[in-house]
């Protein structure tokens, strides 16, 4: 018996190569990274940090900043493992928004859906950012904000409808339908 006749042989026999279960890439047959599921499993991610203290350039239990979410979340989820570090907690200019520019698609603010990520400036410049999610029938906002020290899930509305610049949306999200 040649090497590839056994070979297809231990793979009839073997009960775990039949098991659709078992999978090489546990993501490979997800539907949250085919399709408009993902959206529910960003917030949930997201929600997972609530409470976090917040801490400049955090990336771990121990506290993250506005930026470590987007970036921690994405990185938990298998989306992306980019990541931005180095900055001031001031802004200064709109080197903020290149990052995003570099990896996330543009979406129309309102186009916004959940799960979007948006940027807020602050006076002149773009420094902040959180997902847009939906809670209790209205629009709200993930983030770490710096003030309240840790992150918070709370209404997108008020000052933070007129601090809203940019929306993002992570590229393998980007062909859902407009907003809803």
């Amino acid at each position: 018996m040649q090497a590839d006749e056994r070979q297809a042989d231990k793979m009839q026999d073997d009960p775990v190569q039949d098991d659709p279960c078992v999978q090489d890439d546990p993501r490979q047959d997800d539907p949250c990274l085919q399709n408009d599921l993902c959206a529910e499993a960003i917030l949930s991610a997201a929600r997972l940090w609530l409470g976090t203290p917040w801490r400049h350039q955090g990336r771990g239990p121990g506290g993250v900043d506005c930026v470590g979410l987007i970036v921690r979340v994405a990185r938990d989820l298998g989306l992306s493992d980019y990541d931005l570090t180095g900055y001031d907690r001031r802004a200064r200019g709109v080197g903020f928004l290149e990052h995003f520019e570099a990896n996330l698609v543009s979406v129309p603010i309102a186009d916004a859906q959940p799960a979007d990520i948006l940027v807020f400036a602050d006076q002149a410049y773009p420094c902040h950012c959180g997902f847009l999610s939906h809670w209790r029938g209205a629009a709200h906002v993930i983030h770490a904000h710096a003030l309240r020290r840790k992150v918070i899930e709370e209404p997108y509305a008020g000052e933070w409808r007129q601090k809203v610049k940019r929306a993002y949306r992570f590229p393998h999200l980007a062909d859902r339908p407009e907003a809803l």
